[in-house]
């Protein structure tokens, strides 16, 4: 990137959404600039919001034609994937979907070798190389040197390349894409090519320099191979060796730029410059300006490998970091304080922090924002922290908090009160909410982590806690919430879990878990079936609960609701797409127009209306994807269930007829329920016949279930209607 396009990014508390769109706006964005600092944004832990932005970059790059920066930025979420250690993501359709589907770009895609073992962002790096590849461009390969692609054969998925050393030399994508490297204006060979004088310069009065260039262009070398390097493309010729090899290795050692290994077989390397390590980390942390990397540099002095001692100027450095991290934290920001703390205690100058107080974190509304702010690894550290100020101060705000914090507020909560003997009252805080029929979906999610705890604390009866986790999953949830139930989601999955789960049901709960499986919104469609299958795997004497084919394709379905409800979602989510959201934008230019956004209370009511916006668009977009609509014509109506009409008979004479319909469906003066509410579960698997409970106003009551039949054509005609 040259000096007039290069950008400094703001620190990572300025990089608000408002800069991120003003920068993706500019239709000469500096990709390279917003991807150092989405890196920035996601080693300050906001990872989610991060990936978001990522993501509409690559869409945005991919709109405009920008298919090499498109792929850079897919690239960069491949590696966070491996990072994060997920495996759920399809990198080739990703990258089809950056590309196109023309057949060339997946003869790209499939050379790239997303199939072979190894990270996705090496086959993205080697997709680059080979849309990068057309006439006339320079390239680079360790066999036969500096060549110039000649034709590019997609039809056959070959490159014809002219190297120095082989004219006409022909390569399948999938090697190229492998062995060769492309040539920038940087690249040694190319000032061999375009400033062979410049060059030669160079080479007599500053040897080093053409050192550090080899190894920036081909990087790590043994001194064997940067003499073939050097000699072969005639930059330095072999009787002028030795001359060469002296000079550049005389001033390397004393600037310390590049590692001179004792022996020739050994790689020379870059490095920084010739203090100790020791010293180079506070050099830069004395420099350091990035509130996210300087509060990250002084957490890392604190782990294990940090230093046991420090010298009175390296204390002093630290002291005066300390300070300026507390001076440059944001008012909202109570994260940062908190950190700065925990590095001061651990440090031993909490108290030379002087005019630069702390605030008092078991203020209540102190420490709900400490707690929300920090990420988990802090917040471990942070809660030690306190223990050491006021233990018993610390467990009571912990235990009142239990049924209201973010699940990974949770998990460091409870492992702390575990750990410090406060289990036993941890579990009391369970129980009264699951007694009080309110257990947080976090606190679901973390018992689903923790199956033995069901029993263990005897929070309630297992069949009533999986009712809870089931009904759980089917709440729209986003954030740390969603993260929660993905998390529980995947416990029911896993066949380990299952195994500990079932045990604790009776026979007939188990086949009550099943049925609730089955109609349950809470997964798609294959997930679904695989969580079923699982458990006739554990218990084969459920397989008859789905012995009926046409309750196994109603089974497989997945989510699914009337048209006239699906057509109005659709409705809702167009009108916040097209009015909504462009009218709140306006209100957002013209909040802006005022002045100060600190003092601006407009500004701050249309940023905080177009969060909500937002995120309501996105729980739209979700469920609208995860929710299939039906005129519910094919249902099978021999046992209660989505597509059909029921008969109830109580027992003082009353009737009342329901049609159960979806999962969005629902219209109390037409008789229409739906199949996610209490009467629908009561209902759903009995047949004609049966006596049941279901729920009444006054509780619960008995009732049989006198009729199972099909809707009626009026209703089937009804919910079709445009």
């Amino acid at each position: 990137m040259s000096d007039a396009n290069r950008i400094d990014n703001p620190p990572v508390e300025a990089q608000t959404e408002e800069w991120f769109l003003s920068q993706m706006a500019n239709p000469n964005l500096v990709v390279g600039n917003l991807l150092s600092a989405l890196r920035d944004l996601r080693e300050s832990d906001r990872k989610d919001q991060a990936e978001q932005r990522i993501e509409l970059l690559q869409d945005t790059l991919a709109e405009r034609g920008k298919l090499a920066e498109a792929l850079e930025a897919l690239q960069q979420r491949a590696r966070w994937a491996v990072a994060d250690g997920r495996k759920d993501i399809n990198w080739s359709e990703e990258a089809l979907d950056v590309l196109g589907g023309e057949w060339e770009m997946k003869a790209l895609i499939d050379e790239s070798g997303f199939t072979r073992p190894g990270a996705a962002a090496d086959a993205i790096g080697r997709l680059r190389l080979l849309l990068a590849l057309r006439e006339g461009l320079l390239v680079y390969d360790r066999t036969w040197g500096l060549g110039t692609v000649g034709r590019v054969d997609a039809f056959n998925k070959r490159v014809e390349i002219d190297f120095e050393r082989r004219a006409g030399h022909s390569m399948s994508f999938s090697y190229a894409a492998e062995s060769l490297a492309l040539v920038d204006e940087d690249h040694l060979l190319m000032w061999r090519r375009t400033r062979l004088e410049e060059l030669r310069k160079r080479v007599k009065d500053d040897a080093a320099e053409v050192v550090r260039m080899a190894l920036r262009s081909f990087g790590p070398l043994t001194a064997t191979q940067l003499q073939s390097t050097l000699s072969s493309s005639g930059i330095v010729q072999e009787a002028d060796w030795k001359r060469f090899w002296d000079s550049a290795r005389k001033k390397l050692k004393i600037d310390g730029s590049v590692l001179i290994p004792a022996g020739r077989s050994d790689l020379l390397r870059l490095q920084e410059g010739a203090h100790s390590q020791q010293d180079q980390q506070f050099d830069a942390l004395s420099r350091e300006r990035n509130l996210t990397k300087l509060i990250a540099a002084l957490e890392e002095l604190t782990g294990p490998k940090g230093p046991k001692t420090f010298t009175p100027s390296q204390q002093g450095i630290l002291l005066d970091r300390l300070q300026f991290a507390l001076k440059g934290a944001a008012n909202a920001d109570l994260a940062t304080p908190a950190r700065v703390a925990v590095c001061a205690a651990a440090f031993g100058i909490e108290d030379k922090l002087g005019d630069s107080r702390l605030p008092d974190f078991f203020q209540g509304l102190v420490l709900d924002n400490v707690l929300k702010q920090l990420p988990a690894r802090p917040l471990r550290a942070f809660l030690r922290y306190l223990h050491t100020k006021d233990a018993e101060q610390l467990k009571a705000s912990l235990l009142s908090r239990l049924a209201h914090v973010e699940i990974s507020v949770l998990n460091e909560a409870l492992t702390y009160l575990q750990e410090t003997g406060h289990e036993l009252e941890a579990a009391a805080r369970f129980k009264q909410a699951f007694d009080a029929r309110t257990p947080s979906l976090e606190m679901l999610s973390w018992l689903g982590r923790h199956p033995d705890r069901i029993s263990d604390w005897d929070v309630a009866l297992p069949s009533l806690v999986v009712r809870f986790m089931i009904e759980s999953l089917e709440q729209d949830a986003n954030g740390e919430r969603l993260k929660a139930q993905n998390q529980l989601r995947e416990r029911f999955l896993k066949p380990d879990w299952l195994k500990k789960i079932m045990p604790q049901l009776t026979p007939i709960e188990v086949e009550q878990m099943l049925l609730r499986v089955k109609e349950s919104t809470g997964w798609p469609a294959l997930d679904r079936a695989a969580v079923m299958g699982q458990m006739i795997k554990i218990s084969p004497e459920l397989a008859p609960l789905l012995a009926s084919r046409a309750d196994q394709a109603a089974s497989t379905r997945g989510p699914v609701t009337s048209k006239r409800s699906f057509r109005e979602r659709q409705q809702q989510l167009d009108h916040i797409l097209s009015v909504e959201i462009p009218k709140v934008a306006r209100d957002i230019a013209l909040a802006r127009s005022y002045g100060d956004l600190r003092e601006n209370h407009e500004y701050k009511a249309a940023k905080e209306a177009q969060t909500i916006l937002f995120r309501r668009r996105d729980e739209l977009m979700q469920e609208l994807r995860r929710v299939t609509p039906s005129d519910f014509r094919d249902f099978p109506a021999d046992k209660a269930g989505v597509a059909t009409t029921v008969t109830l008979s109580y027992e003082d004479g009353r009737q009342e007829r329901y049609h159960i319909l979806g999962a969005w469906d629902g219209d109390p003066s037409r008789g229409i329920i739906s199949s996610t509410s209490r009467m629908a579960e009561a209902l759903i698997g009995h047949a004609a016949g049966e006596t049941l409970v279901v729920p009444s106003e006054d509780g619960e009551a008995k009732a049989t279930l006198t009729q199972v039949a099909a809707l009626p054509a009026d209703l089937l005609a009804y919910i079709s209607q445009e």
